[in-house]
């Protein structure tokens, strides 16, 4: 995701918890599906998005969400 990838994710687990519902799957057929609609879909913003979703997880944004919460405590 951080370089705009688009993740096919079981809907159970971590990755669960930060992949849009869309990329998500249940069963192996709906995970071949998601693939190729991906594909054959491909575009630009689609991968902008992927890629502004991992940053929110980044360790630099983390540090930052830490500092933030550490002022509001102190």
């Amino acid at each position: 995701m951080a370089v705009g990838l688009v993740p096919i994710v079981p809907s159970y687990g971590g990755c669960s918890e930060i992949v849009p519902l869309n990329y998500q799957y249940k069963e192996i057929e709906v995970a071949s599906n998601h693939i190729l609609k991906s594909i054959n879909e491909y575009n630009p913003e689609r991968r902008e998005s992927m890629h502004n979703i991992a940053k929110n997880f980044s360790s630099c944004e983390f540090r930052k969400r830490i500092q933030e919460y550490i002022k509001q405590i102190t």
